[in-house]
């Protein structure tokens, strides 16, 4: 099965909303590990365009 069967540009775009909401109302972002959240956001960019290529 490939990633185009399992998602959508529109479930990763929900992702990327999820993330900003959680991060919308932290007023500290020290509690953030910036390390894994470019990696999260980075993999959620790449996902999305191999989708979008689909």
């Amino acid at each position: 099965m490939t990633i185009a069967e399992h998602l959508s540009p529109d479930d990763v775009n929900a992702a990327f909303r999820a993330v900003a909401d959680l991060l919308a109302p932290e007023r500290d972002l020290s509690v953030v590990n910036r390390d894994e959240l470019g990696t999260l956001l980075r993999l959620l960019c790449l996902v999305r365009e191999h989708l979008e290529r689909a």
